[in-house]
C-alpha cells in the first residue's frame, strides 16, 4: 500500500489549516520570531527546505520552547527525508491544546509507519485520539497504519470514523 503521497497531501492540507489558525496572530508587521516563522513557511512552501530549516533556527534562537518552530522544522525535515532530526523537534512541538500539537502527531506517526515501527504509531495515533476522539486525521493516519499491519478490520473501522468525523476528506474515502 503506497501511503508517503497521501500522507503528504494529507499534511499539506493540515500545515494550511495550522497556519490558517496561526495568521490571524502573525502578520508581516509581527514580532521579528512571527516574521522568520512567515519567512520559513515561504522558503518551506518553495521547496528551498534547507533555507527554511536555517530561518526556523533563528526562530528557535529567540523562542526555544516555541511548538510551532518545532512543528516547523520537523515539517521541513520530515519532507527532505532526515526523519531523525523530524522526530525529535516533532517530540518538542507535541505539546497538548496547541495547534502545533495535532500535525507535529502526524508527521511524528507517518514517519514511525514509513520507517517500519508500525505498531509504535499506532500508539502514537492512540494516545492522540484520547485527546482528539473525534479528528479525522487521527483515524485516517490510523487506518493506514492498520492497513500496513494487515489489520483490515481496523483499518476499515478507522477509516470509517474519519469519514464520519469529515465526510469531505477525499483520501479517507480511498
Amino acid at each position: 500500500m503506497k501511503t508517503s503521497a497521501s500522507r503528504i497531501l494529507t499534511l499539506s492540507f493540515m500545515v494550511t489549516g495550522v497556519f490558517l489558525l496561526w495568521a490571524p496572530k502573525v502578520s508581516s508587521q509581527g514580532t521579528p520570531f512571527e516574521q522568520l516563522i512567515n519567512t520559513g513557511i515561504a522558503y518551506h512552501d518553495q521547496g528551498a527546505y534547507d533555507s527554511a530549516i536555517a530561518i526556523y533556527q533563528k526562530a528557535l534562537a529567540i523562542r526555544p520552547e516555541a511548538p510551532i518552530a518545532h512543528y516547523e522544522i520537523s515539517y521541513s525535515y520530515y519532507e527532505k527525508g532526515d526523519y531523525d532530526k523530524a522526530i525529535s523537534h516533532c517530540r518538542k512541538a507535541m505539546v497538548v491544546g496547541d495547534n502545533s500539537y495535532l500535525p507535529a502527531v502526524i508527521i511524528y506517526g507517518s514517519i514511525l509507519d514509513e520507517t517500519g515501527k508500525t505498531k509504535q504509531s499506532i500508539k502514537v495515533y492512540k494516545k492522540a485520539l484520547k485527546t482528539y476522539p473525534n479528528n479525522y486525521l487521527l483515524h485516517y493516519n490510523l487506518a493506514i497504519s492498520y492497513g500496513n499491519t494487515r489489520d483490515l478490520a481496523k483499518a476499515t473501522y478507522h477509516a470509517t470514523r474519519a469519514i464520519y468525523n469529515n465526510p469531505s476528506h477525499g483520501s479517507s474515502h480511498l
